[in-house]
């Protein structure tokens, strides 16, 4: 039979450091530049599909409107991307 063994000493807390404010400063710049690259991925897309899926028709009022939101807010993702 094994005897339980007694400890003997002190429990000494393990502190765990903050995150710096710059860190997560950094966390959330990275976070910000990835989501800007992925909405241009998108709305080039968008845009591709729609120029092909009317390519030789006369776009209607409302798809038009859809195309200038699309070329508009694509323009202004590209600009901030290279500030």
């Amino acid at each position: 039979m094994v005897k339980p063994t007694q400890r003997s000493g002190k429990l000494i807390p393990f502190v765990t450091g903050q995150p710096s404010p710059e860190g997560q400063l950094e966390k959330w710049f990275r976070g910000i530049v990835q989501s800007n690259n992925d909405l241009i991925s998108a709305l080039e897309q968008l845009r591709d599909s729609y120029k092909n899926l009317f390519a030789g028709k006369i776009l209607g009022e409302a798809d038009q409107a859809v195309l200038l939101a699309v070329e508009i807010t694509l323009t202004n993702a590209k600009n901030a991307r290279v500030l």
